[in-house]
């Protein structure tokens, strides 16, 4: 095993080469490519072309389609430049000129290639009459003629090789015998890899370096998956797939190539989640390893709380305390997400676990990322405990050095049972008494470490590791859920409890401004209650959008007998809960906020939201916002305004039926199309869980869950849902292989060992912190 490791460890040297020293490179170049976060050899292979172009099919004139991507072959007869002429336009668009060249085929149809940007002296000596150029791009008709702009050419037989323009061009397949394979002849008489753009290189020496890359490096690469299972899932070698993604051979299925689906493909992808997932197998099979505290609990004070409840628990709501009050008797720490939607009723779920604690005689630390929730949070769990014998102190950052450090002794004595904070709960001078539970809210704002040094607070030096709680009203596709949360397990709250009103959506355009006003001021004379969000908290010279600070003028002159508040986060902590205090009091009527508010507010009789510029938010922040109000007994409206300009085709037409597509475009789609799509999608649905597929549609998982904060790997090949198939199989594949051999000691298992480590880049310590 120790030559495995090693072998391993010589071919990794290898691919670590900085990727200058590729032909064709060099320092200029490196940087370039380094700007695409390519340093080493191994960035550079598994720099995938995103499509392809089939030239393997050079056409006639007459053959070509107009809008499509096509290669066709002909003989330069002349060129020039010719002056645009146009009356419209700045002056220097009215002068401009186009290089032209007339191509004739070789059944004697004419075309033309025409540049818009152009070096004069580079094209006339490159299109020299008599010269014979494959020319590729999309075909367009102009004024009954064929032609291409921009295309991309290559000259096969110069002018100085013939004896004139009038010559016929010699028989297809001896031209064509000219194009082959190899470093020369990489773009045409093939299926051409499209690589995303590198500044400053252009593609024709992108793909001469990617030849020179795959040919002299690709031997060096080393598989995670082992021999066994990718022989069992018929896959091919990592190798291989490698040069036929870069450079596919005659009679590859270009359409799966396309759509990134060729057996190549599916051997990277397949590779890439199966090392995420040994990763999360490896950590939840330490987990389980770990030492933990078996708590019980009498019963009672949970039976009082039940009692005291002005409602009952839904049948979700009971599931999920059920399955925790079953976690929590165990020896092994608990390792489970809580997901609900907005409103579900997490934080009575997390208050029948953290009764179960104290019973035991053991005390519960309660983590929110922002002071605003973790009061709201203190607020709520302190209600529910008023009838109890149970101590709830709350620790934020803002709070006094004298409070501060009285909350750390009665913590560190074991006198307060349930301890509620921001992150001044990871700060050295608190320590517990005996820390049972952790309940972490909205985990993927924290770091890896910041959540496993708070785990880290035991307390005695038992070395039991507390069971720990995930709650995350960030809905996550269950597939997701299960896959990227594959060490936990997972609790689901699917529904809401019952007098929840749903929240009707509108998309309202800027020349529909003044009936949202309107919409406004009838809420307000109804004694309503209204929030208006904003993106910014005052004006900015960057971006031409509305601000709290402005805006809450405005609306003070157009509503001017009804009291206005503003809150954001540059406000200072008092002031700011003054004004949330008067606005949960009804003293306020309309509050302009930012997304100071998308969390941890709670106003019943707010029941009108208005999100400025809505386009700039994303799904999750819109479905988040939308929460705010619905929560008392009366019907509510969330009014999402958008100040993007977007195509008469894309917008949103409320006298059709809306109805979900897959994504489209993927990374290529623009930023207006992805806004509307979001907006379409907030219009259709109030389920979370739907909202979230969407959201995964659009952004990719990456984003959806912040993973490049959370210490998660980066996903660069898979792409979900159309890639779930894979995932599923590798993540069958990566469970059995560890509960088979936990160590992945056994021969051909080395290299997946040895790459989970290279790809997680945590500690064991911190791959356990969930």
């Amino acid at each position: 095993m120790a030559d495995e490791a090693a072998h391993y460890r010589r071919l990794r040297e290898k691919l670590s080469t900085p990727v200058q020293f590729v032909k064709g490179v060099g320092p200029k170049r490196a940087e370039a490519f380094a700007a695409r976060e390519i340093h080493a050899v191994r960035d550079l292979l598994f720099f995938l072309p995103y499509r392809y172009e089939d030239r393997s099919r050079i056409k006639l004139a007459r053959e070509l389609d107009p809008g499509k991507r096509e290669t066709v072959l002909g003989q330069v007869l002349q060129t020039g430049e010719i002056p645009v002429r146009s009356r419209f336009g700045s002056p220097r668009q009215r002068r401009m000129r186009i290089f032209e060249v007339l191509f004739r085929d070789r059944a004697g149809a004419f075309f033309r290639a025409k540049w818009f940007h152009y070096r004069s002296n580079y094209l006339k000596k490159r299109f020299r009459p008599g010269s014979v150029v494959i020319v590729h791009g999309v075909i367009r008709v102009f004024r009954d003629q064929l032609e291409v702009i921009h295309p991309e050419t290559e000259v096969l037989l110069s002018a100085e090789s013939r004896p004139g323009p009038d010559r016929i061009i010699p028989d297809m397949g001896s031209l064509l015998s000219q194009v082959q394979s190899g470093p020369e002849n990489l773009n045409f008489g093939r299926i051409v890899p499209i690589y995303r753009e590198v500044e400053g290189i252009y593609l024709r020496a992108l793909r001469a370096i990617m030849w020179e890359a795959v040919q002299n490096f690709s031997g060096f690469l080393v598989s995670g998956v082992p021999p066994e299972i990718a022989e069992r899932n018929g896959l091919p070698g990592i190798r291989e797939s490698v040069h036929r993604i870069h450079f596919p051979e005659t009679g590859d299925d270009f359409d799966a190539l396309e759509g990134g689906a060729s057996l190549y493909h599916r051997r990277i992808i397949f590779e890439e989640l199966f090392l995420l997932e040994l990763g999360l197998a490896l950590k939840r099979e330490r987990a389980r390893r770990e030492p933990g505290r078996a708590i019980f609990g009498s019963g009672f004070y949970r039976e009082k709380l039940r009692a005291s409840l002005p409602f009952t628990l839904t049948e979700a709501q009971q599931r999920a305390v059920g399955e925790i009050e079953a976690d929590l008797k165990r020896s092994s720490p608990m390792n489970r997400l809580l997901q609900g939607d907005v409103g579900s009723g997490k934080t009575i779920v997390a208050a029948f676990a953290s009764l179960q604690v104290v019973e035991d005689n053991c005390q519960v630390a309660l983590m929110a990322p922002t002071e605003i929730l973790a009061e709201q949070h203190y607020r709520n769990l302190s209600a529910y405990f008023q009838a109890l014998p149970v101590r709830t102190g709350l620790l934020t950052g803002s709070l006094g050095k004298k409070a501060r450090d009285s909350m750390y002794r009665e913590t560190a004595a074991g006198e307060i049972n349930v301890l509620v904070g921001t992150h001044a709960l990871i700060q050295d001078p608190l320590s517990f008494s005996r820390l049972g539970l952790v309940i972490i809210d909205e985990q993927h704002r924290f770091g890896v470490a910041q959540r496993a040094r708070l785990r880290g607070k035991s307390g005695r030096g038992t070395g039991q590791v507390p069971h720990l709680l995930i709650m995350t009203a960030t809905p996550i596709p269950r597939t997701l859920a299960m896959t990227l949360y594959g060490d936990l397990d997972v609790s689901v709250i699917d529904e809401l409890p019952p007098g929840r009103q749903p929240v009707q959506t509108r998309v309202y355009r800027e020349p529909e401004r003044d009936e949202v006003y309107r919409i406004i001021g009838r809420q307000l004379e109804r004694g309503s209650q209204v929030f208006v969000v904003y993106p910014l908290i005052e004006e900015s010279e960057k971006l031409d959008l509305r601000d709290a600070t402005r805006m809450s003028e405005d609306l003070r002159r157009r509503f001017p007998g009804f009291s206005i508040g503003i809150v954001h986060g540059r406000m200072k902590r008092e002031e700011r809960d003054r004004i949330m205090r008067e606005f949960r009091e009804g003293l306020v009527a309309l509050l302009v906020a930012t997304t100071v508010i998308e969390v941890g507010i709670d106003i019943p009789e707010a029941t009108l939201m208005i999100v400025e510029h809505a386009e700039r938010f994303g799904l999750s922040q819109l479905h988040q916002l939308r929460g705010r109000v619905g929560r008392g007994r009366e019907p509510s409206t969330c009014i999402l305004v958008s100040g993007a300009v977007v195509a008469p085709d894309s917008r949103i037409h409320r006298e059709q039926e809306l109805t979900f597509e897959p994504g489209e475009g993927g990374e290529e789609e623009s930023t207006e199309h992805r806004a509307e799509r979001r907006l379409r999608v907030m219009e259709l649905t109030t389920d979370g869980f739907r909202i979230a597929e969407e959201d995964l549609k659009i952004r990719g998982p990456g984003d959806i869950l912040g993973t490049r904060q959370s210490g998660f790997p980066v996903l660069r090949f898979a792409v979900f849902p159309r890639d779930f198939s894979i995932l599923r199989l590798a993540r069958k594949e990566a469970f059995e292989l560890v509960a088979e051999d936990p160590g992945l000691s056994r021969e051909g298992r080395v290299a997946a060992r040895e790459m989970v480590k290279d790809i997680w880049k945590e500690k064991a310590s911190v791959l356990s912190a969930g």
